[in-house]
């Protein structure tokens, strides 16, 4: 056998290892993963079967993780006991017939000037209120639209109210519910529709399901006074961008693409090489750390999940973290 014929051989022997020692694992703990998701239980409830399944998919996941140098770990959390399709119901296209939605101007857009640049802390850590569980419904997008609405109410008095996320599932005239869809700030300006603003979530209880539009007979309204995006709807704008933006109004809600390793994340700055090309979950930013190299990220999945409800995500993550990226203001 000739030398040439021998590396050959030998060339195809290591991508055949690395193959099924690399890629296979990954194809075969999403096919594993997703199965183990297919359960409709309390996960204390789960057969024995079924948690054998889903440790495998971690300690997939764990191979995964230390084959590509990521720095975050997983592990089992409330929010597996959900298909992805059940918690992430981000539907960008989705957009009211007519929207209030503000044109980007020069200082909220990607062409800051240096002043201002120049004036954003290095790390710093805006506004946002206690952690909230969408459970088992796509009704991410209204979390991320009233989770932004109630910063922005801190910031501005300082006082935390809790808001009905159950009030735009149930209420929005656009069909959005448990299956999805977009910001629906244009629901709480009063000047657009029929309701004042935000109410009470004591006013409308989430329910996790899409309940008939129904609640208390004099609710307390909180107006939204205008809303906007970054850059629009569909791009992630610049990290400078994004900061300004957070700095300028407390936080601001925007797209991401949740994959199973986003799903079983506990803990550290997440990051990956899986690079995607549409988003699938609402979540809000609300600060952000240059030494990590990160933004705080704010999740509706419960504080079981991740950093007690929280996440450390890279900026520029190839999930797409920023898109469409919105801010509101209160009256």
């Amino acid at each position: 056998m000739n030398n040439s014929l021998k590396k050959l051989l030998l060339g195809v022997g290591v991508w055949t290892v690395l193959f099924i020692f690399g890629v296979l694992p990954s194809l075969m703990a999403d096919d594993v993963y997703n199965e183990t998701l297919n359960i409709d239980q309390d996960p204390q409830a789960a057969n024995m079967q079924s948690r054998e399944k889903l440790q495998t998919a971690i300690e997939q996941m764990h191979a995964e993780i230390r084959a590509n140098g990521w720095n975050f770990t997983v592990g089992a959390n409330p929010a597996m006991q959900y298909r992805l399709d059940e918690l992430c119901g981000a539907k960008p296209d989705l957009v009211p017939p007519f929207s209030a939605a503000f044109e980007p101007g020069e200082e909220t857009g990607n062409q800051l000037s240096a002043d201002t640049v120049n004036s954003l802390p290095s790390s710093y850590m805006g506004y946002y209120t206690p952690i909230k569980d969408q459970g088992k419904c796509g009704s991410c997008w209204a979390f991320a639209t009233i989770g932004n609405v109630e910063a922005a109410i801190l910031k501005k008095t300082g006082v935390t109210y809790d808001l009905s996320e159950q009030h735009l599932v149930s209420c929005n005239p656009w069909r959005w519910g448990c299956n999805g869809g977009g910001f629906a700030y244009d629901m709480l300006i009063p000047s657009m529709n029929d309701y004042p603003g935000a109410m009470p979530e004591s006013c409308f209880p989430y329910t996790a399901i899409n309940a008939k539009c129904s609640f208390c007979a004099s609710p307390i309204w909180h107006p939204v006074d205008k809303w906007g995006y970054i850059t629009n709807g569909h791009n992630v704008p610049s990290v400078d961008a994004i900061k300004n933006a957070i700095y300028t109004y407390g936080s601001v809600s925007v797209w991401i693409y949740a994959d199973r390793t986003f799903q079983a994340y506990t803990g550290g700055v997440y990051n990956t090489n899986m690079k995607r090309v549409t988003t699938n979950h609402g979540v809000i930013l609300c600060g952000w750390d240059d030494s990590k190299q990160a933004w705080r990220l704010k999740n509706s999945w419960g504080t079981g999940w991740g950093e007690k409800g929280f996440m450390w995500i890279a900026y520029n993550c190839p999930n797409l973290v920023g898109q469409g990226a919105s801010w509101v203001t209160t009256d």
